[in-house]
């Protein structure tokens, strides 16, 4: 799974930082950038939490295959 972050939708409220710490965060720029995948279930399970809150539907994940 890789998370893809559409940074013209991003709002920079940082909702996503905070349910997948460590996977996103929100740079200098004020933009929300994916900074590691999910490799665990944990981390994939984060990483669906912060799409499923984005308000902006910025976050997408994809599939590896």
């Amino acid at each position: 799974m890789r998370i893809v972050i559409d940074t013209t939708k991003c709002m920079s409220n940082g909702l996503c930082e905070s349910f997948a710490p460590g996977l996103i965060e929100v740079g200098e720029d004020a933009l929300a950038h994916a900074v590691a995948q999910p490799t665990t279930d944990a981390d994939i399970a984060a990483a669906r939490e912060a799409a499923r809150m984005c308000p902006m539907t910025a976050i997408e994940l994809e599939d590896d295959t």
